[in-house]
């Protein structure tokens, strides 16, 4: 029986979730393949979404998105995970599931949750053990909001634009709002455990 489709509305922000059944990444090479690999789909079947905040985890992808033509987001994931897939059973010699199932997708309502969704996806690293700040951990957005080179292109987030005009107060400010510790966080992880 095939699977029901994503029930995604279009002009929308999302937190999409890829899980791995093991660990995604296992070297730094790992982490800019797939990085290549975006690059390349996202040109060739991502135009219509735009890429606001991301963090890939050894096991783990978290990317906050702004949707605009639900085809071709779906089309976008299925071939950059088929992609990388290809690439890690090449160098692994790996048989068997990479990914556990399909995306998840939690939708964002209101500039709050943006900003707060935001936090959650740079602040994992942290979470986890990975990194004791956001700023150490070299495969997230976070870069591009501390003012930074990022290695994807990034759309700032709205809410981001409008806690200062000024460049260097508005990151500030972000890297302020990072350190804090916020409810979101916990709801997050009930919602994609």
């Amino acid at each position: 029986m095939p699977r029901a489709p994503h029930l995604l509305e279009e002009n929308q922000y999302y937190h999409v979730l890829i899980k791995g059944m093991q660990p995604l990444f296992q070297s730094s090479e790992d982490y800019q393949q797939y990085i290549q690999l975006f690059k390349i789909c996202h040109k060739h079947h991502g135009r219509e979404f735009s890429l606001i905040h991301f963090c890939l985890l050894p096991n783990q992808i978290h990317l906050l998105i702004h949707l605009i033509d639900r085809a071709s987001f779906s089309q976008f994931i299925r071939v950059q995970n088929q992609r990388y897939f290809y690439y890690y059973q090449r160098k692994y010699t790996f048989k068997g599931h990479l990914f556990s199932g399909r995306y998840q997708t939690l939708p964002i309502n209101g500039e709050d949750q943006l900003l707060e969704c935001g936090r959650y996806i740079e602040r994992q690293p942290v979470q986890r053990g990975l990194a004791d700040a956001p700023a150490q951990y070299p495969w997230s957005s976070y870069a591009y909001y501390a003012g930074a080179d990022c290695p994807l292109v990034i759309e700032p987030s709205p809410v981001y634009l409008q806690l200062s005009s000024q460049q260097q107060k508005r990151t500030q400010l972000y890297s302020s709002y990072l350190d804090l510790i916020r409810p979101y966080d916990r709801l997050l992880d009930q919602v994609f455990a």
